[in-house]
């Protein structure tokens, strides 16, 4: 629904969210760190774009994937060095994490939740080096 149409602007809202929202539209920020910048309070900030400035909010929020799961279109660049080192090394995820600063939980989720054929991949190159050793 555009809230736009059906709810009013209040002008002294409008003037206190605008620098926030042009220095989002800039790109490189997610929302919650240009809401810590201008001091707003996140969940405020992330509601005031949902009814505001839906095109906006649609285009910062969460993607499809190619196997139809949904993924914050940043993960895959925090990730992308890790995962071509786990698909290609027997390095462990917590390994990995640590020399990458990630929350280890958060980076095996995201490997089994998004790429499970590379845990598998990753699994069998470690079976593989143990029965060569």
């Amino acid at each position: 629904m555009d809230w736009s149409s059906v709810r009013k602007y209040n002008p002294a809202t409008a003037a206190k969210y605008a620098d926030a929202i042009a220095r989002l539209k800039e790109g490189g920020l997610t929302m919650a760190n240009v809401a810590e910048e201008f001091g707003l309070h996140p969940d405020c900030f992330r509601q005031y774009l949902k009814e505001h400035e839906p095109e906006l909010h649609a285009s910062l929020g969460m993607k499809k994937t190619e196997n139809g799961g949904i993924m914050a279109p940043h993960s895959m660049g925090k990730y992308a060095e890790a995962l071509q080192l786990y698909s290609t090394t027997t390095e462990s995820i917590k390994s990995l994490a640590r020399r990458f600063g990630f929350n280890d939980c958060s980076f095996g989720q995201f490997i089994r939740r998004h790429f499970p054929e590379l845990h598998e991949q990753h699994k069998e190159l470690v079976r593989q080096m143990k029965e060569a050793d």
